[in-house]
């Protein structure tokens, strides 16, 4: 009696199993259009040329459905991108601090001299075009 009952109920509750069924794919509908609104959103935003915006779509349409191959896909071309952007970036960006270092590099300058050293350089070029020391000598002069 137990199990004619049982099978009874069972076979009475068929409609009821039918629409817990249609529930949970009336559930996963709105989470699968989620998941493909992200994935468009995903592809739109790459087109703009805006990758971490993309990735962060395309992570989140795979969090929905993990089986999305096309998601995932999208998503590992656009990590790539994204790290290629930045090796650029940091390339371009040695090369112009490398160029502003040479820029800005100290200009050699020549060693400080002492006065008697300059005098005595003063001296020299007087005594080439001519005058002497000791026709400045002279107190009056």
């Amino acid at each position: 009696m137990g199990k004619s009952k049982l099978l009874f109920i069972t076979h009475e509750m068929s409609p009821f199993l039918e629409l817990t069924k249609i529930a949970e794919i009336t559930r996963q509908l709105p989470q699968a259009m989620q998941e493909k609104g992200l994935y468009n959103k995903g592809v739109a935003l790459v087109n703009q040329q805006k990758l971490k915006e993309s990735i962060d779509a395309w992570k989140n349409a795979l969090k929905l459905d993990n089986t999305d191959a096309d998601a995932r896909e999208n998503l590992q071309k656009a990590l790539m991108q994204l790290k290629q952007q930045q090796q650029q970036q940091a390339q371009q960006q040695k090369s112009a601090n490398f160029k502003w270092a040479q820029s800005a590099a100290p200009v050699a300058k020549a060693p400080i001299k002492s006065f008697t050293e300059i005098q005595a350089e003063e001296q020299a070029k007087l005594q080439k075009v001519g005058y002497a020391e000791k026709a400045h000598s002279n107190p009056l002069y």
